[in-house]
């Protein structure tokens, strides 16, 4: 037991043997004082336990467990390398030959036997304008008229050799002085003048005859395949020193139904096999002017 001195506060441990009451000297201030054994302080009672409903903790499985959130970095990196792949291979495929036909004997060695549903047929792709028609029998010449003075004239044919009809064919020409364009003109074909129609008809008469779309109408609304049909170009009142021309074949139709053919006149519509062994122009190449015909 301890002891603390009411002197200098210094404290001391007692044997057990002493009683209450003793007189003890503190070794350090020299006074006497008695000793008194503390008394234990009584701790308040403790209340009474609540009277109501025993509370019993849950148990560890009525517990929700709460769940771990997921992760959706790895699911967004797979989505995209997926996607990666698929437009690797549109590209391999589309590009490069060699792995398009691994590809497509792989999928004969999976698919066996099996027979390929049967596709319709196509209709033949018409070729390009270049292909399709083509000039022939062209010439030039000058005509002295009696009413407009001389008209430098170019003449022709356009032969279809596309495998579908074709329906509004027009032909681009134009005269050179030097290589140099001084006039131009696009006629629609189907109609052929002849030299005593040069001769004779006035400037309006010449237009109407060049414009009949009566014509026009029987020789260019269905070129059958083989088929040609006429062309003349007039230029009045051509400059001299015109030492060159050059002409094409413009636009031109598809002719879809056969049916709508109109009738053509054995003059209108004449065979390819059947044009007069005449030196024919190159298309769309200048070539140089022939003298007037008299």
């Amino acid at each position: 037991m301890q002891v603390t001195c009411p002197g200098c506060s210094s404290r001391f441990v007692l044997p057990d043997g002493v009683k209450d009451g003793a007189r003890l000297r503190c070794s350090v201030c020299k006074e006497v004082f008695v000793f008194e054994r503390p008394k234990e302080e009584a701790q308040p009672p403790l209340p009474d336990k609540p009277q109501g409903p025993d509370l019993a903790m849950p148990k560890e499985s009525a517990l929700p467990e709460l769940a771990a959130p997921k992760k959706r970095g790895g699911l967004m990196l797979w989505l995209v390398l997926l996607v990666l792949i698929c437009v690797g291979f549109a590209f391999a495929y589309r590009t490069l030959p060699e792995f398009r036909a691994q590809i497509t004997a792989l999928q004969e060695r999976v698919l066996g036997n099996k027979t390929a549903a049967p596709q319709k047929p196509q209709a033949p792709a018409a070729k390009a304008v270049e292909e399709a028609l083509v000039l022939e029998d062209v010439r030039q010449f000058y005509v002295d008229n009696s009413k407009v003075g001389t008209l430098l004239v170019i003449e022709g044919f356009v032969v279809n050799h596309d495998q579908q009809p074709r329906k509004n064919i027009h032909v681009e020409g134009a005269i050179l002085k030097q290589r140099q364009a001084i006039d131009t003109r696009v006629q629609k074909a189907g109609v052929r003048l002849s030299n005593t129609q040069l001769r004779a008809m006035t400037e309006a008469e010449l237009l109407a005859a060049l414009e009949n779309e009566e014509e026009q109408a029987i020789a260019n609304a269905y070129v059958a395949p083989g088929a040609r049909v006429p062309f003349t170009m007039v230029f009045q009142n051509a400059p001299a020193g015109v030492d060159e021309y050059a002409v094409k074949v413009g636009d031109s139709e598809i002719a879809e139904n056969a049916a709508q053919a109109p009738t053509q006149t054995p003059a209108q519509a004449q065979p390819a096999q059947a044009a007069p062994a005449v030196p024919a122009a190159p298309q769309a190449q200048p070539a140089p002017a022939a003298p007037a015909a008299k």
